[in-house]
């Protein structure tokens, strides 16, 4: 189970003071670094990985609502949510390029692989 923000009410000279509460999830996340995005209109995502091929998925919430398992991800190093003027997006970066989603994972819009045919096997390769 995850904490999950619940919003900002904006009190006594302009100090944020958030709300939480407690959501669960249909995995266990895996322990990356801010592995956990949240999005203003109350979704919640984190990355499941897996050692094993195609194991590895979005995990989604909303809160107040049930969770959900997002599409299939491939050794995932970043997730975030980003809000654009058309709406918030959920922007994936992994080994294979960087995933941009619908706010609730459940359509690509846009792939960009990585293109890098480097020699170097000791340096993983990922968008930043």
């Amino acid at each position: 189970e995850l904490p999950a923000d619940r919003g900002c009410s904006e009190a006594g000279g302009g100090v944020c003071f958030r709300r939480m509460t407690t959501v669960s999830l249909t995995g266990t996340a895996s322990l990356l670094h801010n592995n956990l995005a949240c999005s203003a209109s109350g979704w919640a995502a984190c990355v499941h990985n897996s050692v094993n091929a195609g194991g590895g998925k979005l995990l989604l919430t909303h809160t107040g609502g049930p969770s959900k398992d997002g599409p299939e991800v491939s050794q995932a190093m970043s997730i975030r949510y980003l809000e654009l003027t058309t709406g918030p997006v959920l922007v994936v970066s992994s080994t294979n390029g960087t995933q941009v989603y619908n706010e609730d994972a459940s359509a690509m819009l846009v792939y960009v692989p990585i293109t890098d045919a480097g020699t170097d096997t000791d340096t993983l390769k990922n968008h930043q």
